[in-house]
C-alpha cells in the first residue's frame, strides 16, 4: 500500500503563538512511501516521483479485469444518492 506523509526535512511549516496568528515558516513538502522523494522543490530531498501513478495504473487494471470477469459489479461505487 502506498501512502503520503509530511517531509521532515522541510522543517515545521506552522508555528503557533498567543501573540501571533498561525505563521508559515517554510514551504511544506510531502513524500510518498514508494519513492521517498519530497514534493517541495526547495527541499534537499526533492525529485520527481511517478511510482504512485504506476501503482494506481496497476490497481485500475486489476479492478477493470475483475469487472470484466464478473467478480464485482460495474456499478460497484454507485451510491443511493446517484441518479
Amino acid at each position: 500500500m502506498t501512502y503520503v506523509y509530511e517531509c521532515q526535512n522541510c522543517g515545521n511549516r506552522k508555528t503557533f503563538s498567543e501573540e501571533v496568528d498561525i505563521s508559515r515558516d517554510k514551504s511544506v513538502g510531502f513524500k510518498t512511501s514508494c519513492c521517498q522523494k519530497c514534493s517541495n522543490q526547495e527541499c534537499k530531498d526533492y525529485a520527481e516521483c511517478d511510482c504512485f501513478e504506476e501503482w494506481s495504473r496497476i490497481q485500475m487494471g486489476i479492478f477493470l479485469k475483475m469487472i470484466k470477469e464478473g467478480k464485482i459489479s460495474w456499478n460497484f461505487f454507485k451510491s443511493d444518492y446517484d441518479e
